[in-house]
This record gives C-alpha cells, structure tokens and sequence, in this order.
C-alpha cells in the first residue's frame, strides 16, 4: 500500500496530512507540486483534481483533496479503532467541531490576513488582524480545562489545529495573549508523532519563504457525557444556510428538534446564557442533554453517528465517506464563504459590489458543476450530508439573485435535491424564503 500525496512544502495542510500519515504508519509517496511557479494548473494535475490544490492523494482509483476530509479517510480507511478519530459519537463530533473551526475560522482569518500581502503586496489589515485574534481568544476559551483540544487523547483535531498554530506563530503573530494555546501547543508538539521532522521542518521551510517574500515588499505586521434521550434543543436564526443544514439532516433522520430562536440583530447570541453554551456565539448550536455543539456540519456529522447509523447520508465504506467530507470541507472553506464575502459586505455593510469576490464565487459554482459532472449526487449515487449541506448555500445563492443558468450540471442536480430530499419545503425551503424577504428589504437600501 503506497499513496501518491501531492503537495507544497511548508503548506499547513499538506503538513496536517503528512502528520496523520505518521500517526497511522501509512507510507505517502510524495510528489512535489510548485504552486509558485503554477504546477497545478498542469494539464494532468487539473485531470485528478480541477479544484487545483494541495495536498491531493491518490489511492488506487480514490482521488482526494482537502486536507481535512483526508485526515479522516486514513483513519477510516487504515486507522480503524484509532484515538484520532474516536468511534464514540458524542466524542468524535468534538473533534469534527474542531476541525470545522480550524477551516473555517481559525486557518481562513490567518489567510485572510496574511497572504494578501506577503503574496500580493497588499496593506495589512487591522481589522482582519483583530479578526484573527478574536478567533484565537476563542480558540483558548475553548482549550480551558482540556488537556487536548477535542478529548483526552490527541486527535485529529489537535494536528489540524498545530499545523496553523505554529504557521501563526513564526508569521509574527504574539501568541503570549493565549496561555492555554501556549501549555495545549508544548504538550502537543511534544507528543504528535515525528512531529520536529514532520511539522517543525515544514514550518521552517514556511518561515524561509515568509521572510524572503517579507523582505521584498517591506512587510509591516499590524499591532494590536453519557448518551441523551431526544428531543435536542437546536439554537438557530431563520434564514441561516447552515441553520437550514441542521433542519434537512434532522428531518432525513426523523430526529425531533425543539426549536429556540435566536435574534442575532438583537444580540441575543452575546447573552451570558448562551455564551455558556457556546463561547464562539454562533448559530446553529445544538443542547442533547448535557452535550452541547455548533459548527454545522460538524452538528450534521453527529447526528448521523449518533441517530443515523447504517443512514446512507454519512455512508460507513472509509472512501465514499471521504469524498462526502470533501464535498463538505468545499462548501464550508470554499463555495460558502465566497458567497459570503462578496454578498454579505453589500447586503448588511452597505458597501459597493467587489467584482473580484464575485468572479472568486463564480469560480466555486464552475469547480461544483465540474463535481456534478456524470454524477447523480454532489458523492455518489445517493443524496448524502454533502447534498444537504451544498443546497443549502446553493439554494441561498440562488434567492440571493445570482444565476446559475451557466452550471447546467449544477441546476440539474439543485432540482432533483428539492425533489428527493425529505421535508425540503418545510426545512429548507421556508428558511430560503425567510432569507430572500430580508435580502429584498436590504437590497432596497442599498445599491446591490
């Protein structure tokens, strides 16, 4: 057994991957792809994956990417029984949240901040700078009373999280202000295995490539429990794409969830209350019992593995699952948050259309019409979380008012979700109307 692993050196996800490899003793066999020099839009690069990134694996006929959804199929596929990623549900949600938060907060405000201008000679923003701090203040919250990030054992979710934090770390970034990231990133680097020869070295390789491309464009840092009896309370705000997330697996799985609002315009997200529950005060959030959770897709996971299993929405084979992780990481890190940024900054900020956020998003809708390409659903040949999941943005981007006549593969398959998907109506598509009546009373104030 030898896996191909395309990748960059010094890139944190292709780190994360090569650490998870390690853990398990799985062999990689690495294949140095230069992304500085545009190796990835390589013809035979394009054919395994027209995403164009790293890391990339190939095992045998399985092509993946996003290095998340990869760290979880070499512990599904060659890790079975490892405490990377526990069996137990309640226990590997945690490390599923963790994950999330890594993608879609911790490692996204990073880049936000600090590519644009090591890579672009962009100013630094201190406002992107506070936006990254914020997510590391709560990434110490939540590392309060824990030995590990997600259990009492490393996990998955500890390497993912390494890998950014030690990128952050020699990016200039203080990290003083966060005792319980400094004791949690000693005790890890101490315990991940080969973690000086795997992550130390590619961080150094990061921070020789940091500190050329900062002395060419004079860079200038800116300062600054046991198992619960339904029903499960769901913490949400109409009109939210992953709120309506939660509501479609929850209706696909017959789960019964009572419903607690949130006014996020009037705050209530900040109430002591509900801090308690979850200190990033973020909706969705679910309460099953004692056992509290947010991040969406990471909720969606759980209950799957909690009240699902055998469902056909979270398939059990390590490399169906994979590719619907894939499809979720592209969702959660790429297709969503491109919608977000070019539409939200109008919508709620008042500010003027950015055409490049909008030919960035344009470009996520290509790369999932390329996915649905001979594909009957978003991972396969049944509607899975990755179908749940992408509709809901796509249906958010579809009343948002932009087209997708141009992605007919895209169309096709947005109509036949609505069509199988249980209970589409009443989850999804009454939040979708919930969401477009809000975009109509703001776009009336704005020049959207």
């Amino acid at each position: 057994m030898t896996i191909d692993m395309y990748y960059t050196t010094g890139s944190p996800p292709c780190i994360l991957v090569s650490m998870v490899a390690s853990a398990l003793d799985v062999p990689l066999n690495l294949k140095l792809v230069d992304v500085i020099a545009g190796e990835q839009y390589n013809p035979e690069f394009l054919k395994l994956n027209p995403q164009h990134v790293v890391p990339t694996i190939v095992d045998g006929d399985l092509v993946m990417w996003e290095s998340r959804a990869i760290s979880r199929y070499l512990v599904n596929r060659y890790g079975k029984g490892s405490s990377l990623y526990p069996e137990d549900p309640k226990t590997r949600a945690r490390v599923d949240q963790l994950l999330d938060f890594d993608v879609g907060v911790l490692y996204l405000r990073f880049a936000d901040y600090f590519y644009p201008p090591i890579l672009y000679g962009a100013k630094t923003d201190p406002a992107l700078l506070k936006k990254l701090q914020e997510a590391l203040q709560l990434f110490n919250v939540l590392l309060e009373g824990r030995k590990f990030a997600a259990a009492s054992d490393l996990t998955l979710a500890d390497l993912a999280l390494v890998a950014t934090v030690s990128t952050i770390e020699i990016s200039d970034i203080d990290l003083n202000p966060y005792p319980n990231i400094q004791r949690w990133y000693k005790l890890v680097k101490s315990t991940a295995k080969d973690y000086e020869e795997i992550n130390g070295n590619g961080v150094k390789i990061f921070k020789e490539i940091f500190d050329n491309l900062k002395a060419k464009i004079n860079f200038k840092p800116v300062s600054l429990t046991a198992d619960s009896e339904m029903p499960i309370d769901l913490y949400y705000t109409d009109g939210s794409a992953p709120c309506r997330l939660v509501l479609l697996v929850a209706a696909a799985l017959d789960v019964h969830l009572n419903l607690m609002p949130v006014d996020l315009r009037a705050g209530e997200q900040f109430t002591p209350e509900f801090l308690k529950l979850n200190p990033q005060h973020t909706v969705p959030t679910i309460v099953d019992g004692e056992f509290s959770l947010w991040e969406s897709r990471a909720i969606s996971r759980y209950l799957v593995n909690q009240y699902g299993k055998g469902s056909s929405l979270y398939p059990e084979d390590p490399k169906a699952r994979a590719l619907v992780d894939q499809r979720l990481d592209f969702d959660l890190g790429v297709l969503y948050p491109r919608f977000a940024n070019y539409f939200y900054p109008t919508l709620f900020g008042g500010t003027k259309a950015d055409e490049a956020q909008h030919k960035k998003l344009e470009e996520a809708l290509v790369f999932l019409n390329t996915f649905l390409a001979d594909q009957t659903y978003a991972a396969g040949p049944q509607l899975t979380l990755a179908d749940l999941s992408l509709v809901a943005t796509v249906s958010t981007i579809d009343v948002a008012g932009i087209s997708l006549e141009q992605y007919p593969n895209v169309v096709k398959w947005y109509d036949l979700v609505k069509s199988t998907a249980k209970n589409y109506e009443k989850a999804n598509g009454k939040g979708v109307k919930i969401f477009k009546n809000l975009v109509d009373q703001l776009k009336a104030k704005t020049e959207l």
